[in-house]
């Protein structure tokens, strides 16, 4: 079953340009168990025929390429759960410090759920913002 799994999987990423990152999430609609999507993603890794970015977020290895920065991830993730990132809330929630390192640990406004994950590179932080705070923002 993990062979017929990943030759699907390989299948679909085969599409894919060298490099160009994609989400886990496209891969549910192809009807495989989840489980078996994500060790088959395991395998791939291992043999480097993938390389993971963060939880869900993989990409086909290029030699040369650099790897993708915080900002192209958070995207990449909000974009793959059918949320939007909102810039200038965003900007503003790197400049505001309430005592914690924002360097380390970069927050990204959206209008979904508030979340964090790692990645290679470090930890990133999703924060819900409510449309009301968006619409001050934009008037601003």
């Amino acid at each position: 079953m993990g062979n017929l799994v990943t030759a699907q999987i390989r299948r679909q990423i085969a599409n894919l340009a060298d490099g160009e990152p994609f989400s886990v999430r496209s891969l549910f609609a192809f009807g495989m168990r989840r489980m078996s999507i994500y060790m088959a993603l395991h395998r791939m890794c291992k043999h480097n025929e993938l390389m993971r970015y963060a939880f869900g977020i993989y990409a086909k290895p290029l030699a040369g390429v650099p790897t993708l920065t915080k900002d192209e991830i958070a995207r990449i993730k909000i974009e793959a759960f059918g949320r939007e990132m909102h810039e200038d809330v965003s900007e503003d929630m790197q400049t505001f410090s309430n005592g914690t390192d924002h360097a380390e640990q970069p927050a990204f406004a959206t209008n979904g759920a508030t979340s964090s994950f790692g990645t290679i590179d470090g930890n990133v932080k999703l924060q819900h913002c409510s449309p009301r705070m968006i619409l001050m923002e934009s008037k601003l």
